[in-house]
């Protein structure tokens, strides 16, 4: 059962302000799209708000403790509760927010960082992957253009005990 997470980060490990992404980066997005489509993804409450909708071609699992739902997702009060229903040949995407992923990263066997080359205000951030035992396995440059303000990379960190 795989379990990855997928999330674009800042210099600082910033992942959000305001409960909304740091910036509109649309080769980020696209990127999400292409890594996700066709698996189940799994997100929290206030991930799932800011996201205003279900994410079509991808099965929309929903953590929240206070029991919320919404049609057409699958809604779980906890990721012990996620961990308990898992298809362990199925590829999961972690997608937020902060505390889904400091829930699951322990148990994650793969990163999908877009690494956006700025600071920006932020009051959610992702764990350090080097501290907390992962290892740098690929990287890609994006293209910084009209669209994507920003210089990113694409990268893929793995368990430094897998590597």
């Amino acid at each position: 059962m795989p379990i990855n997470l997928i999330v674009a980060t800042d210099l600082n490990n910033g992942i959000g302000y305001q409960n909304k992404l740091l910036c509109h980066l649309p080769a980020d997005l696209a990127y999400f799209k292409k890594t996700t489509l066709g698996f189940p993804v799994v997100m929290g409450r206030k991930t799932f708000e800011s996201i205003g909708r279900i994410l079509p071609g991808r099965q929309n699992i929903i953590i929240s403790a206070s029991g919320f739902t919404i049609p057409g997702a699958l809604s779980l009060k906890s990721i012990e509760a996620f961990k308990t229903m898992y298809i362990k040949d199925q590829t999961y995407f972690i997608i937020g927010g902060s505390s889904i992923y400091e829930q699951t990263l322990s148990w994650a066997d793969c990163v999908y960082r877009t690494l956006i080359q700025h600071r920006f205000q932020a009051d959610v951030f992702f764990p350090n992957l080097s501290t907390n035992g992962f290892t740098l396995t690929d990287e890609t440059l994006g293209t910084q253009d009209q669209k994507n303000s920003y210089k990113h990379s694409f990268q893929i960190w793995k368990p430094s005990m897998h590597v």
